[in-house]
């Protein structure tokens, strides 16, 4: 036990006894100095925009964009994000030349929304680079697009964003 004390009073008086180290550069900032810039660069925000800013919703829209090529089988199903996309196909006579020739088209592209949120759907043709049809599906709905009239194996676009409404 006295060695304890001993060694505990040594150890102490070695602390105080020892001086700091000294900065040989002695050109330093003061951390004042360093503070006070500091504060400068900060941007002063008022109330108001703290309070709009609680208010104000995240804006997290999905959004996608999908080249599909018309199938030549008589259905083919894909999925982007929360959308079934469903190609049903047809068959028709076309004159080519001083023949006719069956052919299979797409008759018609099937949506069905099973997100928590509307969408917008767009179909582009790319060879014609024309909007074939444009709507707007609800959550859980099915929709389904019959203007298409694209051949087979012709490339169909097929771009979906998010509403922000929940509809």
């Amino acid at each position: 036990m006295k060695f304890l004390i001993t060694l505990s009073f040594f150890a102490s008086a070695i602390a105080l006894t020892t001086l700091p180290i000294k900065d040989s550069n002695q050109d330093h900032i003061s951390s004042a100095s360093v503070l006070q810039r500091d504060m400068q660069d900060v941007p002063t925000i008022t109330r108001q925009e703290v309070e709009a800013a609680q208010h104000m919703s995240l804006n997290k829209r999905m959004e996608a964009e999908t080249t599909f090529k018309v199938p030549k089988g008589s259905r083919y199903t894909a999925y982007v994000l929360s959308v079934t996309v469903m190609f049903k196909a047809g068959q028709s006579w076309v004159r080519e030349g001083n023949r006719n020739i069956f052919k299979k088209f797409c008759r018609e592209v099937a949506f069905s929304n099973s997100g928590a949120r509307a969408i917008l759907v767009t179909i582009f043709n790319k060879a014609k680079d024309t909007i074939i049809w444009q709507k707007i599906i609800p959550k859980g709905a099915q929709w389904g697009c019959t203007e298409i009239k694209a051949w087979s194996g012709e490339d169909v676009v097929v771009h979906i964003i998010e509403q922000n409404t929940q509809q």
